[in-house]
């Protein structure tokens, strides 16, 4: 069979000698950037063959559809910089997919493999990704943006619309963790409260004390004291006045097993 694109050797071996450091074989673009301000790389798909991860474009459109660069609508990073939203946004996506829970885990991964995914030389350093969400982090636009895709308190998060059966399943799962997790002493009242927060949070995590105390017509004080009760299912990240609450590992675990 004839070859149709460029093999993981030949990938590699571009990869080593690069000029700049390891994968930046766009090297002339990356100077331009920086020093020209001719503004962010363009996405460039090239035919690979046996691309580590190229699976994951299949997932792609649906991601797209559900608002994945609206993020474009309401932050933005300075043209001086090789990396621009949509960079950055691919490659954040690429991470929650591939179940890459932080940017130093992208340490074990081969950079130019993964940047050609996205259509660039290769992905931001760990130091530059981090950077990158620190500096949109700063622009707090988080509730500006929706359901689909926020960025807040250097945690980047994506919410997939669920279907009407999987809400309900959601609902149930929440309602049974929530029984099983508070003690007797709480009456069926509060635990319905913390119920109905729980929901709100798995749609829209990062719901401060205040929005959580309007949703449920209750002060931020009786919002505060649930939380102290539901430290197994939620978590405040964040600092205390940008912050917010966030379904915990444990209870974002009960939920996929639906």
């Amino acid at each position: 069979m004839a070859q149709t694109g460029s093999t993981l050797n030949i990938r590699n071996e571009a990869d080593q000698s690069a000029p700049l450091g390891i994968a930046t074989t766009r090297y002339e673009d990356r100077v331009a950037a920086t020093l020209l301000g001719a503004g962010h790389a363009k996405a460039a798909f090239k035919e690979h063959e046996a691309l580590c991860g190229a699976g994951l474009l299949f997932l792609l459109p649906a991601l797209l559809a559900q608002g994945l660069l609206k993020t474009k609508e309401v932050y933005h990073i300075p043209q001086n910089h090789y990396y621009g939203l949509e960079s950055v946004m691919l490659t954040l996506a690429f991470m929650a997919l591939a179940r890459i829970k932080n940017p130093e885990q992208l340490k074990q991964c081969k950079p130019g493999e993964i940047g050609k995914i996205i259509g660039l030389d290769r992905i931001p350093e760990v130091r530059c990704l981090r950077e990158k969400i620190k500096f949109l982090s700063d622009q707090q636009q988080a509730q500006n943006l929706g359901k689909a895709v926020f960025i807040e308190g250097a945690i980047f998060k994506m919410i997939m619309p669920l279907p009407d059966g999987k809400a309900i399943a959601v609902n149930d799962t929440v309602n049974d963790t929530v029984n099983d997790t508070v003690n007797d002493t709480v009456n069926d009242t509060v635990k319905q409260r913390m119920t109905r927060v729980i929901q709100e949070l798995v749609k829209q995590p990062g719901l401060k004390s205040k929005d959580l105390a309007k949703i449920t017509g209750v002060s931020e004080v009786s919002i505060r004291r649930d939380m102290q009760k539901l430290t197994l299912l939620v978590e405040f990240r964040g600092a205390p006045k940008t912050g917010g609450y966030f379904p915990t590992d444990y209870m974002l675990s009960k939920l996929e097993g639906n």
